[in-house]
């Protein structure tokens, strides 16, 4: 599940709703506190879905990575990429987990609204994410499908949600983008893909939650 939270604003209740009711295994957040008592807020946000904080946050540009108890947490590290003067600070979440026995990379990101910015930390982040086991990428990359950062993760992974008619995500006040993303590796199987559009999203955020069910390799 990529979720952008929107600094936790919003229907904080709702939030909290919408990620428990989908009961995911992992679930990558954009947008979450990043100032006053950003580790216990991020810690309530697991809690209150019914989920444990893995790891991001203050150190990795806001992205954080919740995951399910059946979800065994072998690593984990924060990535920031290098800050502009006058631009958002931007990173990514990366842990290394495992579901009855199967290991995989889970990577959370959120990207620059700036074109040139955004296709360097794509670059980036391609070259950060290693190749040795399978990977699972969300987040909110600010582009619409087809754009430089599209193609350039396409070279090492597969969009979700790309034969399912580009369902937009933002913003719940006028859905008219898809600016949110799960990508996977191509030893995934991707057996559903639906964006959470409800009463309950609607007043959490201003983007809707992408939500994939997939199979991981044996």
């Amino acid at each position: 599940m990529s979720d952008n939270v929107r600094g936790m604003r919003d229907d904080y209740a709702a939030l909290t709703r919408v990620i428990r009711e989908a009961r995911p295994h992992v679930v990558f957040v954009q947008e979450s506190p990043l100032m006053f008592r950003w580790r216990a807020r991020a810690a309530d946000l697991a809690r209150r879905s019914g989920l444990v904080y893995v790891c991001g946050g203050g150190y990795s540009g806001g992205n954080v990575i919740l995951s399910s108890v059946a979800a065994r947490v072998h690593e984990s590290r924060d990535y920031l990429m290098p800050l502009q003067k006058g631009k958002h600070q931007r990173g990514a979440a990366i842990a290394r987990l495992s579901v009855l026995g199967r290991e995989f990379y889970a990577v959370g990101t959120h990207l620059s609204l700036w074109d040139e910015e955004r296709e360097e930390q794509a670059h980036l982040l391609a070259d950060e994410v290693p190749d040795d086991l399978p990977v699972l990428l969300g987040g909110d990359l600010n582009e619409t499908p087809g754009g430089p950062v599209t193609k350039i993760f396409g070279v090492r992974w597969r969009d979700a949600s790309a034969s399912r008619s580009d369902p937009p995500t933002y913003s719940t006040v006028w859905p008219h983008q898809r600016l949110d993303y799960l990508w996977v590796d191509p030893l995934i199987t991707v057996r559903d893909v639906r964006v959470i559009d409800s009463v309950d999203a609607r007043r959490a955020s201003d983007h809707f939650p992408l939500v994939a069910e997939v199979e991981l390799p044996a």
